[in-house]
């Protein structure tokens, strides 16, 4: 025997209020209806599969957060985008100080802390 929804949460011990509920179904609405589209425009973005979704989980995160402070929401679509573009550059911020130089760069950019290359570590020597 299927449940209906209510029967299923309350015998889960889901109980929803009618503002939860109608909060909980404009949710699944909004992701149903935008998911493709983010995570389409983030893997444009991006070109790496795993960090597109990981992106688009964050970007329906920060929505669903929105929602839950019972903020209105007018306009969802360009909320979404604004957050996804905003998302996608906090990603490349958060890259760019991850990026790792090699050390020759690091010997030209501080030249007064710098010594003599190693010959046997291939890294420090210049290309």
């Amino acid at each position: 025997m299927v449940l209906a929804r209510r029967e299923y949460k309350a015998a889960m011990g889901l109980s929803f209020s009618g503002k939860e509920e109608q909060r909980r179904a404009l949710m699944e609405t909004i992701f149903r209806e935008h998911y493709t589209e983010i995570h389409s425009f983030l893997s444009n973005k991006i070109r790496q599969p795993e960090v597109a979704d990981d992106l688009t989980s964050i970007v329906f995160l920060k929505a669903f957060r929105w929602l839950l402070e019972d903020r209105g929401v007018r306009q969802v679509r360009s909320w979404l985008y604004a957050t996804a573009r905003t998302t996608l550059a906090d990603h490349w911020q958060e890259q760019l100080k991850r990026a790792s130089l090699p050390l020759y760069h690091l010997r030209h950019a501080y030249p007064e802390r710098a010594r003599e290359p190693d010959p046997k570590i291939n890294d420090v020597n210049e290309p």
